[in-house]
């Protein structure tokens, strides 16, 4: 039962999204001036979505075999994604909007923060485009974060006064320079 259950879930998921992967091999072969030839293809499907307002639309069983049926709403499904990505998108331009300030206050740390924030607020959606309309005109939500990080990194100048400092797990990535001044 709980395989067939997996088996009609899986099934419904198919028809929301699925990734194929596809494999083909040919291997040819020489012995003794004969000639032998392998062809190999496979293919793959799989899923990822998340699935959920589901009904079981039917069971049947019999002695040897179980049978579930579930039924889903695609148009209500579609709807409510929508809206979880929407705000999911909201949150992380509030993230982008919040790091773009605090970067121009000269809080590189709490800038690159906020930037990464925003990004796990939009992961689920990271595989899609995320166009978002905002004051300044069309943006790629995550597009938008990467180069706000980028820049953060290509403006940060460190100078010191050793030649030598090492960063590394051991010490947190954190050093303290002393200088005889």
């Amino acid at each position: 039962q709980t395989i067939a259950k997996k088996n009609a879930l899986n099934d419904l998921a198919t028809e929301i999204s699925v990734r194929v992967q596809g494999e083909t091999t040919m291997n040819t072969q020489e012995y003794n001036k004969s000639f032998s030839e392998d062809f190999l293809s496979s293919i793959r499907t799989s899923t990822d979505a998340t699935i959920e307002d589901y009904e079981v639309a039917g069971i049947w069983e019999n002695e040897i075999e179980y049978w579930v049926f579930y039924r889903l709403n695609k148009a209500q499904y579609h709807s409510k994604r929508r809206d979880k990505k929407s705000q999911a998108l909201s949150v992380g331009y509030d993230y982008l909007a919040k790091g773009t300030s605090a970067s121009l206050e000269g809080n590189i740390t709490g800038a690159f923060e906020l930037f990464m924030h925003g990004l796990f607020a939009i992961k689920d959606y990271w595989s899609e485009p995320n166009e978002m309309v905002v004051p300044a005109g069309k943006i790629f939500l995550d597009n938008e974060m990467m180069n706000s990080i980028r820049f953060l990194f290509s403006e940060m100048k460190i100078e010191t006064s050793v030649d030598k400092l090492i960063l590394n797990a051991k010490n947190e990535l954190s050093a303290d320079i002393v200088t005889g001044k």
